[in-house]
């Protein structure tokens, strides 16, 4: 397998891949969904309500997709989507429990993955009333953020626990806080962090990177840590919104480099 996103329940991991063919339909699209049919795949994942549809089982999903590289060329990918049901991540989860089967497929698929993206929600500190006040319905949150604390020892447990045992023949692993559009004005860092291919280098992403890392605050000793861990070593950071075309193709234009 080439590619798994993974994350927690209802971060938004079935409504950023319906956004991704969504924007397959523009012309000037850099990362396109090319099969199944983007427009199909984009109504099927989300309904006429626009908000995602939670995912029961594991089920996997083959896409072909065409990702923009530095050179302007596009190069086409193989990508074998399992939509992880998030609820499997929980601590308490039953279908963790007992070699349920579920849990191995996820397990031994994530291991063989050659790139992760794991999608974390914002917390309620970093979140901006405004945005979520002249939000569309469909964009506010359904249910409670997490505080701070309960956030932040989430994120040690991705660090820790999971990637650091389930990643390692990972090449990258791209950490992306999403649903920026609560937190952050995404028009303005589309604008600012707009893929161009003559632009695109070290000095680039180095800059992206630590633009994302500077909305995770009190979590730098964490990063720091966990950086320094053979996994942690091969990690970037993102930010990603389905309202931004440009926020939400960059990791996986990032991903386009070591194709």
């Amino acid at each position: 397998m080439d590619l798994v996103v993974i994350g927690d329940r209802a971060v938004g991991k079935t409504s950023m891949v319906a956004s991704l063919a969504h924007y397959s339909l523009d012309r000037d699209s850099k990362v396109k969904i090319t099969t199944p049919d983007p427009k199909r795949l984009a109504e099927d994942l989300r309904p006429e309500t626009g908000i995602g549809a939670g995912t029961a089982d594991a089920s996997p999903r083959e896409l072909i997709m065409t990702v923009q590289r530095p050179t302007g060329a596009f190069k086409e990918i193989n990508v074998v989507w399992i939509d992880l049901p998030g609820e499997i991540f929980q601590e308490n989860s039953s279908r963790r429990q007992n070699g349920n089967e579920d849990w191995q497929v996820i397990k031994d698929t994530i291991q063989q993955s050659k790139y992760v993206i794991l999608l974390l929600p914002p917390h309620r500190g970093m979140v901006k009333e405004e945005f979520i006040r002249n939000a569309p319905e469909e964009l506010k949150p359904q249910r409670a953020l997490p505080t701070e604390e309960q956030w932040r020892t989430r994120l040690n447990w991705w660090f820790f626990d999971f990637l650091n045992q389930n990643c390692s023949r990972a090449r990258r692993i791209l950490i992306s806080i999403h649903k920026a559009d609560m937190f952050c004005d995404v028009d303005r860092a589309g604008v600012d962090w707009f893929y161009k291919p003559e632009r695109i280098g070290t000095d680039f992403w180095r800059k992206y990177d630590d633009f994302a890392k500077s909305f995770l605050g009190g979590v730098r000793q964490d990063i720091r840590k966990y950086n320094n861990t053979d996994v942690g070593a091969n990690t970037d950071f993102f930010i990603t919104s389905t309202v931004s075309r440009d926020l939400l193709q960059l990791p996986w234009l990032y991903i386009g480099l070591y194709l």
